[in-house]
């Protein structure tokens, strides 16, 4: 060979090289990006009432709203491969694939955490089939030709025609929650057909961007709404975390950038979707969580935590959630979440938490999940409510759709109840996760954890009955010594965590994240301590209410349009009163019972707690209550449209006052109080705001 062709060859050679390494560093470069990666489903192996509560969920879940009361079939849980999807509803009708995609994702995780191989095996039947009928295309949903020359065409770019004309925008989002059910099953089983078959999706899927004739104006809760396919580009960023593929990074790269207009832009200006579909608004905002995770650009994720800042600061109810019945209504006593939204809201909470390692992402799932995520069905997963609100009188309908509030088998549509099988599996599976030192306890569980770190055999045990009591313990059980940090969360309102080591204290600083990192060899029979102390507050605060051009307040129901928000109202007071991660309820039989205003005083609150009883699970009595002071008072509550007491109300010491004994929100059944009217204990009333 003549020199200059060997040197060119040589050049050759290690460009393929160096391309050959950049590849195979994509993945590892997004996964350091990480603060915080999940385990493998499974690994976390929940004890106590996890344990009974995975089970319940796994037996339940096979027949939750499949049947209506009459017996009659509502949705096949082999949807996905049906042709066409539903008789009677037509060639573009993409909603059954949503909900059975929930199914299909519910199921993979609660069988693989719950360690149930016939549930498992069930949903690898129908994510088999439907990736041996995939085409070479990467189309795999039913046989009508409309969808599959949908398919062929892809995307035009005009969000709004392809969701109303179209309906293929409903397509991608149907098989974006399709996806997750494949890549939580790869994580675990290591099927290669997983992959496969998402590689050939992604390698189709062809969103554009923003719609040019929006570039440069302010984002609409509309405009996300008709563009939920490109929640999809979040399977691609979990898909790129399992696997070097270039062609899929260049590809995800390209869509986060060609939609940045829109959210970034949007985010990071302070522009937001004032009225938005709840499900919708969780779901995009986190995209560029994910984005930043793959890019490393530092913009999409300040714009992805604006817009979460903005959720929490304006929506949040005092049972942990957004309110968010079909869309956004501010904050309210009487405003209520859908389940979807419950289970959303907190899965994108653990994608923050990901990528920040910011202690109170995990705060907001945890407090979501022990509040509002114990009210989404009864223990035995077979009945389950689509509305839940912090308070609900008998007797008294609800502004939102009432016959949606009580527990039934089924709930038109059935996105909530396919949804509400993603959340407990989802908590649990995260509750212990990787750091960039060792492990990181996120949520306290009972469970065992079997893992490796640096190829160090690691076996603990967490014991606790937490969120009741304040201790936990994680009993070391790995056959030898592995020297590794653990990374302990510490919640926001916990002033002064202990930690202890086998009885001998260690220093407990929490870090500018929330947690606590301590270093050290475990060997086996060592024990770590953590104490989170609890006490009781009260955080209180104003109703707040979205009003249109006509002055009148803005209540959306279903899909609807754009609206104009002029101005936001700001109304009655309230209070909530909480001890750790619980918020508590006045439980209610009748409607007179809520004619009560709650003393504004922590002083007055007497908690009664006691040992987490052997065997107990969230149907029983609840091992903690409050005992809080009350006054009567003459609340009007107006059927179909009820309001707090627009001021608060002050202490007649001509009146008597009453003990109420308060119980975990998660511990009510359907009637309660949990945004109290206030009652001051000052005689004079302060100076108007």
């Amino acid at each position: 060979m003549k020199p200059a062709l060997f040197c060119l060859a040589l050049c050759l050679l290690a460009s393929a090289h160096s391309a050959e390494t950049k590849t195979k560093n994509i993945q590892q470069e997004i996964r350091d990006r990480n603060c915080f990666l999940p385990l493998p489903l499974g690994v976390v192996k929940p004890r106590e009432w996890a344990k009974v509560e995975i089970d319940r969920s796994a037996k339940g879940l096979g027949g939750l709203g499949v049947v209506n009361a009459d017996g009659t079939l509502l949705l096949d849980n082999n949807n996905w491969l049906l042709a066409p999807p539903v008789e009677g509803v037509g060639p573009y009708c993409w909603w059954p694939y949503e909900q059975q995609g929930y199914f299909m994702d519910s199921a993979v995780r609660v069988a693989l955490v719950s360690g149930n191989t016939t549930l498992l095996k069930k949903a690898e039947k129908t994510l088999d089939a439907v990736a041996d009928r995939q085409h070479d295309n990467g189309y795999f949903f039913c046989k009508s030709d409309a969808w599959e020359k949908g398919w062929e065409e892809g995307d035009k770019g005009d969000d709004h025609y392809r969701w109303i004309e179209t309906g293929f925008e409903g397509m991608d989002w149907s098989l974006a929650v399709f996806d997750r059910a494949l890549l939580a099953a790869y994580e675990s089983t290591k099927n290669p057909r997983y992959l496969e078959v998402l590689h050939k999706e992604f390698l189709h899927y062809d969103n554009k961007g923003r719609d040019p004739d929006r570039i440069g104006t302010e984002i609409t809760g509309s405009e996300l709404y008709y563009n939920r396919g490109l929640t999809i580009v979040e399977s691609m960023g979990a898909y790129l975390h399992l696997t070097n593929d270039p062609a899929i990074y260049r590809k995800t790269v390209e869509i986060f950038k060609n939609n940045a207009d829109g959210m970034v832009r949007n985010y990071l200006a302070g522009n937001y979707s004032t009225v938005c579909h709840g499900v919708t608004y969780n779901e995009l905002t986190k995209l560029y969580v994910v984005g930043y995770l793959v890019t490393g650009r530092k913009d999409y994720l300040q714009a992805a935590v604006n817009a979460r800042d903005y959720l929490v600061e304006n929506n949040m109810l005092a049972n942990g959630t957004p309110s968010g019945d079909e869309y956004f209504r501010g904050i309210g006593g009487f405003y209520a979440t859908e389940t979807c939204d419950v289970v959303d809201f907190s899965w994108a909470g653990l994608w923050y938490l990901r990528a920040t390692g910011e202690a109170r992402y995990a705060d907001q799932v945890e407090e979501a999940f022990y509040n509002a995520g114990q009210r989404i069905a009864q223990p035995d997963f077979k009945t389950h409510t689509y509305y839940q609100a912090p308070n609900y009188v008998p007797g008294v309908a609800m502004e939102y759709e009432d016959e949606r509030a009580p527990y039934k088998t089924c709930h038109q549509p059935l996105c909530c109840v396919r949804n509400l099988g993603r959340l407990l599996p989802n908590f649990i599976g995260h509750s212990t996760m990787r750091s960039k030192t060792g492990l990181a306890q996120i949520f306290y569980i009972p469970a065992e954890v079997q893992t490796t770190v640096d190829a160090q055999p690691v076996s603990y045990r967490v014991e606790t009955d937490y969120p009741f009591g304040d201790r936990v313990t994680l009993r070391f059980l790995n056959p030898r010594p592995a020297k590794f940090a653990l990374s302990l969360r510490v919640p926001h309102w916990c002033a002064f965590p202990r930690l202890e080591k086998n009885g001998k204290k260690l220093p407990a600083i929490p870090n500018a994240k929330g947690f606590i990192e301590t270093r050290g060899e475990w060997k086996r029979g060592d024990r770590l301590t953590l104490y989170l102390p609890m006490k009781p507050r009260i955080e209180t605060g104003r109703e707040t209410q979205l009003l249109g051009e006509d002055g009148k307040p803005i209540h959306m129901t279903g899909h609807g349009g754009p609206l104009q928000v002029s101005s936001i109202k700001v109304g009655a007071p309230f209070l909530s009163i909480h001890r750790g991660p619980l918020c508590f309820s006045l439980p209610l039989e009748k409607r007179e019972d809520a004619n009560v205003a709650m003393l504004d005083n922590l002083c007055r609150l007497k908690v009664k707690a006691a040992p987490m009883p052997k065997g107990w699970c969230w149907e029983d009595p609840a091992p903690a209550t409050i005992e809080a002071v009350a006054q009567s008072i003459d609340w009007k509550l107006v059927s179909g449209h009820p309001e707090m007491p627009t001021e608060p109300f002050f202490l007649d010491r001509k009146k008597t006052t009453e003990t109420l004994t308060l119980v975990p929100y998660g511990s009510t059944d359907l009637y309660r109080l949990t945004m109290f009217p206030v009652l001051l204990q000052k005689t004079i009333r302060p100076p108007s705001r």
